[in-house]
């Protein structure tokens, strides 16, 4: 708000902000759908699903869990308690990754062992933490 302000009164266009944003909306929107219809669109919906793979829905686990709750939290505390999203997200993701057993994004090996955690759905898969380790291992 304010920054947006100071700016738009700088550039000579006080009292344009509304406007402004209202045909930012209007032109990203016009983006959005032009690339929807581009590709496909409803063409899309009216075709019955074929192909690709059969996918098995996991049950949510703890840290999922954990993760929705913190989401929840920081959503709430922004709305409702006012407070500075910036370090409330920041605060989220330390208790997410203390809690959730993680380091940054890698599972820990002991839940790779165990075929828990993320490293199952992963593209790269549980691999990818040997090959960090390897590449982090200095030879003396």
């Amino acid at each position: 708000g304010l920054i947006v302000s100071g700016l738009m009164e700088k550039i000579g266009l006080p009292g344009m902000e509304l406007r402004t944003w209202w045909l930012n909306l209007v032109a990203h929107a016009f983006v959005a759908f032009a690339g929807y219809f581009l590709f496909g669109g409803l063409r899309l919906l009216r075709e019955p699903a074929s192909g690709g793979a059969e996918v098995e829905r996991a049950p949510l686990e703890r840290a999922h869990w954990l993760t929705l709750a913190v989401i929840a939290a920081l959503v709430g505390g922004v709305i409702f308690a006012k407070v500075q999203i910036g370090m409330a997200a920041f605060a989220g993701a330390v208790v997410l990754s203390l809690c959730n057993g993680y380091l940054g994004y890698v599972d820990l090996p002991e839940r790779v062992a165990q075929g828990r955690g993320e490293a199952r759905h992963t593209y790269l898969g549980p691999g990818l933490l040997e090959a960090l380790q390897a590449g982090v291992q200095v030879p003396r």
